[in-house]
């Protein structure tokens, strides 16, 4: 089977490290194994040490089931840090017309703010919340031109130490493993069965984690609110 093909997400918990190997074509499952380990996210008592060999021993398993050599996964994981942002951004306009561009621009302005206004953090996640051209809103980028005076887009962001994520990433380079994306676990679990309530209006889903908690608000399916708790 291609690498390419494949999807590898370890999602990797302060108990329990999970591994799954997914096809990219069907979207199932081709391998699913987990190992129990103790590791520690704090940021002053940041321990993962014994995480190398379970790590080590899911990717032979996986390997061996789907006859590749795993080089690059996908990283799922809640820290007690973890925390959110929530930012408007604004832009008048200067043509009157909407275009992509404008919002990109808008976007990267957005990232950047908060990249030098937390410059010890990691972002994991920028969310869009809405779009609002003066006073109408948009839960996607328009495909049609838009007249406008103003732009604003509300964003939330889901951060954690920077100190983190590089311990993260050298130890899973020690396993010769690259990291492609990072994921916060739990606002991956709360979309997972946002979905599975289409037929509700309102969602609030509680996910109860080690030293933190995440209480989630989706409402018309999209995120509403997201707050931690420790």
């Amino acid at each position: 089977m291609n690498e390419n093909n494949l999807n590898v997400f370890i999602d990797f918990g302060s108990s329990k490290i999970r591994l799954g190997v997914y096809s990219k074509e069907s979207k199932k499952n081709v391998f699913i194994s987990e190992r129990d380990c103790i590791s520690d996210f704090g940021l002053k008592n940041f321990d993962i040490k014994n995480s190398n060999e379970v790590i080590k021993d899911l990717i032979k398993s996986a390997e061996k089931n789907v006859d590749k050599h795993i080089k690059n996964i996908n990283l799922m994981i809640d820290t007690p840090d973890m925390f959110s942002i929530d930012i408007s951004i604004k832009k008048i306009s200067d043509s009157n017309k909407h275009s992509k561009n404008d919002v990109i621009l808008l976007l990267n302005e957005a990232k950047s703010l908060i990249q030098k206004n937390y410059f010890n953090k990691k972002i994991i996640h920028m969310i869009v919340k809405k779009f609002i051209f003066d006073d109408k809103e948009f839960f996607k980028i328009p495909d049609t031109e838009i007249n406008y005076t103003s732009l604003i887009i509300e964003l939330k962001f889901i951060c954690f130490a920077d100190y983190i994520w590089k311990n993260l990433e050298d130890s899973f380079n020690n396993n010769y493993l690259k990291i492609d994306n990072i994921y916060c676990s739990s606002y991956i679990r709360s979309n997972n069965y946002n979905s599975l309530f289409s037929d509700f209006s309102k969602k609030v889903i509680l996910d109860i984690g080690y030293r933190k908690s995440a209480i989630t608000v989706f409402q018309d399916s999209r995120i509403y609110t997201l707050i931690y708790y420790r």
